[in-house]
């Protein structure tokens, strides 16, 4: 595997072990040409317990994010990438020549992917990716530009008047309620009178031939 940390390049194998990339430092990870095989290459982070922190739910989100859109063959939504990048303090520096390049590639993903791409409805972690959801929405809350993607529970409840009109508009005709509204049984339906005694089923008044409907 090639790393090129602060624009120098080194090839990586499985003897060197561990590999640690100190934070603030321009890097990226790359297969190398010599790469013989296969490789599986292990990350690892802690929570942070912070916004805007490089941690676990980073590295599930933008990987999993990676991997659909290649997957797919969808492409990479140039504000999502900001917004998944802001998340996980990862920023993408400007090119050598752009003076302050750090500090341009912070601010884009500050200003493109957490201000305008929240308010877009651009989200920095995704369900389908996240091991730890809690998480992730609490750090999602405590952006003002973020925190309308998440709801918690309860926070749209209808009042009760409400619940009842959407009772009343439901019509079981979907696909899925149709063994509900429709007898499929060819054999006719006959019912003998119907009682409870003492909160217990009272069927000694039902003909024999329909216990087997009931």
């Amino acid at each position: 595997m090639g790393i090129s940390v602060d624009g120098k390049q080194r090839v990586v194998t499985a003897d060197d072990g561990e590999v640690s990339v100190k934070a603030g430092s321009i890097h990226n990870f790359f297969i190398h040409p010599t790469s013989p095989e296969k490789m599986t290459v292990y990350l690892s982070a802690s929570d942070s317990g912070m916004n805007y922190q490089l941690d676990r739910i980073f590295f599930e989100n933008w990987y999993g994010y990676w991997h659909d859109a290649l997957l797919h063959d969808g492409g990479l939504d140039w504000i999502q990438f900001l917004a998944i990048q802001d998340g996980g303090d990862a920023y993408t520096p400007a090119p050598a020549w752009v003076p302050f390049r750090r500090q341009v590639g912070y601010w884009t993903c500050v200003v493109i992917g957490r201000w305008i791409g929240g308010l877009l409805g651009y989200k920095p972690f995704f369900r389908e990716y996240t091991t730890d959801w809690d998480y992730a929405v609490a750090k999602m809350k405590g952006s003002f530009f973020q925190r309308h993607l998440v709801n918690g529970a309860y926070a749209s409840q209808q009042s009760w008047a409400g619940q009842k009109e959407l009772e009343a508009l439901s019509k079981p005709e979907n696909a899925e309620y149709e063994l509900w509204t429709t007898d499929v049984d060819p054999r006719p339906l006959h019912l003998g009178p119907v009682g409870y005694e003492k909160g217990l089923w009272n069927a000694k008044d039902v003909p024999a031939k329909d216990m087997d409907l009931i």
